[in-house]
């Protein structure tokens, strides 16, 4: 009884431990972007503000410093949007209109049907909140022959892992985006 005990302990840390190192190897791993954008451009954004009432981007905040392959992100806002460039996807950092970082995914998966609305935790909004929303749904059927179209939905986590790296996982549309990062060292 000992000995099962002891040797399910040893697998256990065994796999922690290379679970731990998985993070270490996916960073190491990263291949940065092997294009560059002219004056950050990002060439879709045209395409989606056309085809989308508002902007389809995602706000995130960061409060630390995220190291990355090609340099450091430090804090502040970003809007974040997933892009395929020559076969590889990348997640667009950004701000004031520009791309200023293009982080590459080290993983994407496709997202169940119905994620959002069983996963993710709706707001509870205040009664002018709840008056705009619905003046917003009528505006839209009134126009509806300007053939815009809600952005797709979007949520961010993160978490830190293994102490010395941070995971971003971007939720958009209908996939699920994750990034690696480095945390600096105050």
């Amino acid at each position: 009884m000992r000995s099962l005990f002891l040797i399910i302990s040893i697998l256990v840390f065994c796999s922690c431990s290379a679970f731990a190192q998985d993070y270490a190897v996916l960073y190491d791993n990263q291949e940065p972007a092997n294009f560059k954008l002219i004056k950050g451009i990002d060439p879709f954004q045209e395409k989606d503000y056309l085809e989308y009432a508002w902007a389809p981007y995602p706000l995130f905040r960061s409060s630390r410093t995220l190291i990355y392959k090609e340099g450091d992100i430090p804090p502040g806002y970003y809007l974040l949007v997933p892009r395929e460039m020559k076969g590889k996807t990348y997640i667009f950092f950004k701000e004031n209109g520009s791309v200023k970082y293009i982080v590459p995914v080290y993983k994407e998966e496709l997202l169940p049907p119905n994620f959002y609305e069983q996963h993710i935790p709706k707001p509870s909004l205040t009664k002018r909140q709840k008056l705009c929303e619905s003046a917003k749904k009528k505006f839209y059927k009134v126009f509806k022959d300007s053939k815009q179209q809600e952005p797709p939905k979007a949520f961010i986590t993160t978490a830190v892992v293994d102490n010395d790296y941070y995971e971003l996982i971007l939720y958009y549309d209908k996939k699920k985006y994750y990034t690696i990062y480095k945390l600096k060292k105050d």
